[in-house]
């Protein structure tokens, strides 16, 4: 979270927008780079986007254009409201094509990078940054940005390497010493973070941010007496710095302190304008509302923590629908003689073990699970990675077309399979660069791998498979309450409505291949998770033929269970049912066939 926001887009092209501006002449809006007959459009297009309109500021831009092809500097504005208004891909092409007008031109390479970053393409992002810094090596900024490239695509180890160059080269920078502790925390180095953190305080000691991110730290693994001073004192430095007060007020909750963690939160959301940071502050405000018994308006701080879905970009929404087309496929084609057809798999040569697949609805448990497997020793996480989404859009290229992917499993042969499993562990092993795999058995973690089930039979047909399960009213409000892990969640999750269509599309998936696929698997209900930790706990370790090892518990009283694992989030639906409206009628089938009580 940061305490104030920037927003680079269109920067280099912003009007004055101070009281005087209206009385001020098209001359002072002049851009000398652009041809003298070009000057009345591009002034037109500048106060367009100025008002907000972005349509017309693009059909005047258009217009320099299509009379003045080699115009980068209009194309290059065309490319930002183009990513103003969520429509990526354009502004993506338009701003190749000014790269070939201005191949070195820095400025508009950092926006290309970001527009790939914002379209989840990190590793061709970090190609064009340090191709800048390859330029400006010198340039600070620059590392940061390829850190925080890194740090996105969960490479922690160079981002690690990235953050401490940038601090080498700027000691002063807030981003970076912010960025360096989340690098050494995503590696689970706890005590280093701890420490990196202190050192940030002391390179910085009038400033908020590191006292808070230290805080932040403190209270995420459960140190919450150590967290509360340095919380204080970034307050106290900056009694409007949003980190701090977000820190501040989730420190008093977890503290159950709920009327001044509100009233701390209610501060920290009045200052914050980073979209990000308002989802943030509203989450955790939702959350001290729901402890108050205030159900309505927590249940408004949880909606105004989700992104509207006019805002969703066109590839978003693409990914989303495809991923939901998959869901119906494989429901409509599969059945026992589709799967009886696949034949055998070849062994295995990388890795000594098939993958260890933990699915689930979100907030069904698959963290906590793979949390609890990470403690255990025996095995190396990987925690929501897209190493089996990569393998389905493979398959995609070649069946072709989503819809016929669960088909066209039954025309893969062993070579195929090889390749698959190589793609596979290839990308598993690029983005676990910072763990050693040696002697460990690979667990992938990730809620929408359930969808995945089909691909995982055939490509991995002795894997284990923990499949958790949770009441689905519990589950569709709770995934409502979390942020969600990544963007297909994001819109899926949007709103309840909306998170109920899923629940009932991937968990009815879940009933139907747990029939058909043969799949060696075993369910964990949330619920017994919650009740009966320690005999859930052995009972997966003894299905996975592992010895049981006490570091499990001690994990999860450390703090390292997700935020709702108490008792009273079962049956926490019924405080919600009035905003359920139609949803709760829709999921009662499936209430039923997962051996619940319906309304």
């Amino acid at each position: 979270m940061r305490s104030k926001s920037s927003n680079p887009t269109c920067r280099r092209w912003a009007t004055p927008t101070d009281d005087t501006a209206g009385a001020r002449t098209n001359s002072e809006h002049r851009n000398p780079l652009i041809p003298e007959s070009l000057q009345p459009d591009f002034i037109a297009a500048l106060e367009a986007h100025q008002r907000g309109d972005r349509d017309h500021a693009r059909t005047k831009l258009a217009d320099i254009i299509a009379r003045h092809p080699d115009c980068h500097e209009a194309i290059v504005m065309h490319a930002d409201i183009s990513a103003e208004s969520g429509d990526l891909q354009t502004a993506e092409a338009a701003l190749r094509r000014a790269l070939e007008h201005a191949p070195e031109q820095p400025e508009y390479l950092q926006r290309l990078a970001r527009i790939l970053l914002r379209q989840r393409r990190p590793i061709e992002a970090a190609e064009i940054i340090e191709r800048l810094i390859a330029m400006r090596p010198a340039d600070a900024t620059l590392h940061t940005e390829l850190a925080n490239i890194r740090l996105f695509a969960r490479q922690f180890v160079p981002a690690e390497a990235a953050f401490r160059r940038a601090i080498d080269i700027d000691p002063a920078s807030t981003t970076a010493g912010s960025g360096l502790i989340l690098a050494l925390a995503g590696q689970e180095r706890n005590e280093d973070a701890v420490a990196e953190a202190l050192r940030f305080t002391e390179r910085c000691p009038h400033v908020a941010e590191p006292y808070a991110r230290l805080a932040i730290l403190l209270e995420r693994l459960d140190r919450i007496d150590e967290a509360r001073p340095h919380a204080e004192k970034a307050v106290a430095i900056d009694p409007s710095h949003g980190l701090a007060l977000f820190a501040l007020g989730t420190i008093q909750l977890r503290a159950g302190e709920l009327e001044p963690a509100r009233r701390t939160l209610e501060r920290a959301e009045a200052v914050a304008t980073d979209p990000n940071d308002r989802s943030a502050v509203a989450r955790t405000l939702g959350q001290t509302l729901d402890r108050l018994a205030r159900y309505d308006d927590a249940f408004r701080k949880f909606a105004d923590s989700k992104p509207a879905a006019e805002t969703l970009s066109p590839a978003i929404r693409h990914m989303t629908d495809e991923l939901l087309r998959f869901i119906d496929a494989s429901r409509r084609v599969l059945d026992p003689w589709a799967v009886a057809s696949w034949g055998d798999a070849p062994s295995y040569k990388a890795f000594s073990t098939p993958p260890i697949f933990v699915v689930g609805f979100p907030a069904s448990g698959a963290t906590l699970c793979q949390r609890m497997l990470a403690a255990h020793g025996s095995f190396i996480t990987a925690d929501e990675l897209p190493a089996m989404s990569k393998l389905r859009e493979h398959l995609q290229r070649h069946a072709p077309g989503i819809e016929n992917v669960p088909a066209y499993l039954a025309r893969i042969g062993e070579p195929e399979i090889r390749i698959l499993r190589a793609h596979y562990f290839n990308e598993i092993e690029r983005l676990l660069a910072r763990q050693d795999p040696i002697g460990k058995r690979l667990v992938d973690h990730h809620s929408i791998n359930l969808a995945h089930l089909p691909i995982v039979r055939r490509i991995f047909p002795d894997a284990p498979v923990i499949v958790c399960i949770r009441d689905p009213r519990d589950a569709v409000l709770s995934a409502f309450m979390q942020p969600a892990r990544g963007p297909v969640a994001a819109a899926l999750l949007s709103s309840l409505p909306r998170a109920a269509d899923y629940c009932n599309a991937i968990m009815q998936l879940w009933i139907h291949l747990r029939e058909v696929l043969g799949l060696r698997s075993i369910e964990v209900r949330y619920e017994n998770l919650v009740t009966n930790t320690e005999d859930e706990a052995r009972r997966i370790t003894t299905f996975l033929n592992e010895t049981w090892n006490p570091d499990i518990l001690r994990k999860i009283n450390r703090g390292q269970a997700p935020d709702d694992f108490t008792p009273q989030s079962i049956g926490r639906w019924k405080n919600y049912r009035g905003h359920f409206g139609a949803a709760l009628d829709s999921l009662n089938p499936l209430v039923k066939a997962l051996g619940y009580t319906p309304d």
